[in-house]
């Protein structure tokens, strides 16, 4: 009786359980990584202490720049607008100035944060370039943009 009874027993558990275990787990959205490498022309806004360009290239947008490692910026030094949303970046690296006056530039992205296409994006760019202060400057942006692809509702 008790064998019969564990057996009817094993049986339920499995009948309930069968059920529960074939619901598929939702899938985590697919990773999309994206190249960069874009190109850009700086002019210096002395009102904002920053430069002002426009990346052309596989990453396109107007940007604002104001890296003054010496100031000790607490936002981003970086921020780019474009038609697929906002990205901010926090940068660091070499800042290496010659004797003529020119700064030689090679930054790495060490934070970032954005919205559209960019919300929740894992961000890994270089910007190398040089400046001439007050002046202009001249630039490249390398690495790759790395983000959930969006699925459409269903």
């Amino acid at each position: 009786m008790r064998l019969t009874q564990a057996i009817a027993a094993a049986s339920m558990i499995a009948a309930i359980a069968a059920p529960l275990a074939a619901k598929p787990v939702p899938a985590a959205a697919p990773i999309s990584c994206n190249k960069v490498l874009s190109v850009a022309e700086t002019v210096w806004v002395a009102e904002a202490a920053a430069e002002l360009g426009m990346f052309e290239g596989l990453l396109n947008g107007s940007f604002l720049l104001t890296y003054q490692p010496e100031a000790g910026s607490t936002g981003p030094n970086l921020v780019i607008k474009g038609e697929d949303g906002v990205l901010r970046l926090w940068l660091a690296g070499e800042n290496i100035v010659a004797d003529d006056g020119s700064v030689t530039r090679k930054l790495v992205t060490i934070g970032s944060e954005g919205d559209g296409a960019y919300a929740g994006a894992k961000v890994d760019l270089m910007l190398s370039g040089n400046f001439e202060p007050e002046k202009k400057g001249s630039y490249e942006l390398t690495g790759s943009i790395c983000s959930q692809v969006k699925r459409a509702r269903r």
